[in-house]
């Protein structure tokens, strides 16, 4: 079975952020995240397949280390979908559902939807399961264009 270093990688470099942000202040939480879109875009540039490999699919090409950069903007992205409350309350939901038994991506979706008590299928297509995802961060519209999208 190919790893998903998604749900260990993404979501440490996230909470990585957050804790900037709470530390260090709002502007450079924001920083680093648009640094994270950077380094992403970066390597996409230098290899196409890169954009073309979706979220869900870095286990079997090997390229978990996307979850840094793509993985955490990602998981930015739904938390700004979701809002806090629920985004944390989505955090708490994984702990508990996959303690035993670890989770899968339509799991993942499933708890968010459950969550947001909404459906999130065109971000999860985006950003977890497709390519869309890589063609908005490369594009120069903001984090809250790309957000627009998911509302």
């Amino acid at each position: 079975m190919a790893r998903a270093r998604f749900f260990d990688e993404a979501f440490a470099s996230y909470f990585e952020e957050l804790a900037v942000g709470h530390f260090q202040g709002q502007q450079a939480f924001e920083r680093d995240m648009e640094q994270s879109r950077t380094l992403f875009v970066q390597w996409a540039d230098d290899d196409k397949k890169y954009a073309e490999t979706p979220i869900a699919e870095y286990g079997k090409h090997e390229l978990g280390q996307l979850s840094y950069s793509k993985g955490a903007y990602a998981l930015f992205v739904l938390h700004r979908v979701m809002g806090d409350d629920k985004f944390r309350e989505l955090v708490r939901t994984l702990r508990r559902e996959s303690a035993d038994h670890g989770v899968d991506f339509r799991a993942f979706q499933q708890a968010a939807e459950r969550v947001a008590q909404r459906d999130l299928h065109a971000y999860f297509e985006e950003w977890i399961f497709g390519s869309k995802s890589s063609e908005l961060l490369r594009s120069k519209q903001s984090v809250d264009e790309i957000i627009s999208r998911y509302r």
